[in-house]
């Protein structure tokens, strides 16, 4: 197994209101909801982490949002649906953001592709306080996993066979 390294790394990164309907396709947001919606973000801002896990021949960008983010959001989803659904949104959305700062072609391609699995990122995440789950995915609702710099889009994705994305235009 290679030695890694781990790195935090920061994002400040503005709400993008027209950013954020065009991923929830919620339509045109009424001017209270929108503003709740850029309060919530600085609130997600600060509950986010990221880091970039380098090793002799590779790196990723290990990303997510606190626990504390996914029992906000299920209480918005018991108080309101839709506000439920904007906040959940609204998660994927700082994630999303996070990725495309710190590696561009992900908002290109519109996805963080998922690396093949690697005792280096098991390791790292870890010693994060993450865990891998079984099916190679973060054991936090909001996180991502991506190599940075970017290394191809769906035709490198670990989770490619069963990606709601690629079967929807299949």
């Amino acid at each position: 197994m290679g030695a890694y390294t781990i790195s935090p790394l920061s994002s400040p990164h503005a709400f993008d209101l027209a950013a954020f309907c065009e991923l929830s396709r919620a339509g045109e947001l009424p001017a209270a909801e929108a503003a709740w919606l850029a309060e919530l973000w600085e609130s997600f801002d600060a509950r986010l982490n990221a880091h970039q896990v380098v090793n002799s021949t590779r790196s990723w960008l290990i990303a997510w949002l606190d626990e504390s983010v996914e029992a906000e959001v299920e209480s918005l989803w018991g108080e309101s649906p839709r506000r439920g659904y904007l906040a959940h949104c609204l998660a994927l959305a700082r994630l999303m953001a996070l990725a495309a700062d710190q590696v561009p072609e992900v908002a290109e391609c519109g996805c963080a592709p998922v690396p093949e699995p690697s005792i280096e990122v098991e390791r790292a995440a870890e010693d994060l306080g993450l865990a891998m789950t079984p099916d190679h995915t973060l054991s936090r609702r909001y996180s991502l996993l991506t190599p940075a710099p970017y290394a191809g889009g769906c035709e490198t994705c670990f989770l490619a066979a069963d990606c709601p994305r690629l079967k929807r235009s299949a």
